[in-house]
């Protein structure tokens, strides 16, 4: 297993990024079960990679404003919507998962 850890320059020094390679399936699955779903970070992780991301309290003002547009658009749309948040999003069978800041199921 390899382990990188990047905070590109630009950016606050609050905000990580982990990079875990060689992360089998199962290894991911077991680190998920064990930390849980009362986390501050967010993960990625395809095909061995695992990217480990703590979000800056920077980017939850715009993400609310996004989820406040995307609702406010379906709204007049009469489209139906539906707010998931921050749900992590699995295939098992493409060794593929990732947790956006928030998501959403449109129409079906």
């Amino acid at each position: 297993m390899v382990i990188t850890t990047l905070t590109p320059p630009q950016q606050s020094s609050e905000e990580k990024l982990i990079t875990l390679t060689g992360i089998k399936w199962l290894t991911f699955k077991a680190i998920m079960s064990d930390v849980g779903d009362s986390r501050a970070w967010r993960i990625a992780y395809a095909e061995g990679v695992l990217e480990i991301r703590i979000p800056l309290t920077e980017h939850e003002e715009p993400k609310g404003m996004i989820e406040s547009f995307v609702e406010a658009f379906a709204d007049a749309l009469d489209i139906e919507v539906r707010k998931l948040g921050a749900l992590t999003l699995e295939r098992e069978d493409l060794t593929r998962a990732i947790e956006p800041d928030s998501c959403f199921y449109v129409q079906n």
